[in-house]
């Protein structure tokens, strides 16, 4: 569906603002595909998209980031007008030809001017990475009313495809990542990852933002929280929570069971 939409909005949940320059793109045909609504504005400022949790995003392609300097005046220039009430990302193509510029792009992104980078592949897996941080949203919004809570089984669903692509941007990051010594290492692990990570963490049963907190300080990646035994769960959220957690990440996916 698409539908015109008005400056600076929030859009509905399930919708995203997007710029008019994307309507013929694969990121706006994956949206589609994931069940996002569109909707298209031409005058969205210096953003490409606004999400429904109050985020929204500039995407830095392959070609931005080789063709020279020109993306950095567009990412202060994102900066400075961007509503104080927005999250602003940044999603940045991390390809062959461009993954020699990464590091270069990702301290300016991140250390000079503050902003939240996440790297992808493309324009297809930009779509898939928007889609579900709406899902998440969607998913937040109905556990806030028990009467309208999703089945664990949708829950799952969005889980797994969260952390298959939070994964893939940590095995991205490694290649790029300094030595120990380097004081801004943490902080920019952190500023990457940590608001989808907690989200998505927040989604299994039993644990809400405190024992989310406690088990990204133990554990570094979700695949390790995914690998986790009970006995190794326990001592962080108890024995109750650690047993609804390992049963969450092991719970099956096939058809009938």
């Amino acid at each position: 569906m698409e539908t015109k939409a008005v400056l600076n909005a929030v859009p509905p949940y399930g919708h995203v603002i997007t710029s008019e320059k994307w309507r013929n793109s694969s990121l706006i045909q994956g949206l589609k595909g994931g069940g996002v609504r569109i909707l298209f504005e031409e005058e969205l400022a210096v953003a490409d998209f606004q999400l429904p949790n109050k985020s929204c995003i500039l995407y830095v392609s392959e070609c931005d980031v080789i063709a020279g300097n020109g993306y950095k005046r567009k990412l202060v220039r994102y900066r400075n007008s961007s509503s104080s009430s927005f999250q602003e990302l940044v999603l940045l193509e991390n390809t062959r030809l461009s993954e020699q510029y990464f590091a270069a792009v990702q301290k300016f992104v991140v250390l000079d001017l503050g902003l939240t980078l996440l790297p992808v592949g493309g324009q297809t897996e930009a779509s898939l990475l928007i889609t579900q941080m709406i899902r998440v949203q969607i998913g937040r919004r109905l556990r806030r009313d028990p009467d309208r809570s999703p089945p664990i089984s949708d829950l799952f669903s969005t889980l797994c495809g969260l952390m298959l692509i939070l994964q893939t941007f940590s095995d991205g990051l490694q290649v790029h990542r300094e030595g120990r010594e380097n004081p801004f290492r943490r902080r920019t692990s952190s500023r990457l990852l940590d608001p989808l990570v907690l989200a998505l963490v927040q989604h299994v049963p039993g644990v809400g933002r405190v024992k989310a907190l406690a088990l990204l300080e133990q554990f570094s990646s979700i695949q390790q929280l995914c690998n986790a035994a009970p006995a190794e769960l326990e001592p962080i959220v108890g024995q109750a929570a650690a047993q609804q957690i390992h049963s969450f990440f092991h719970k099956p996916t096939a058809a009938g069971t």
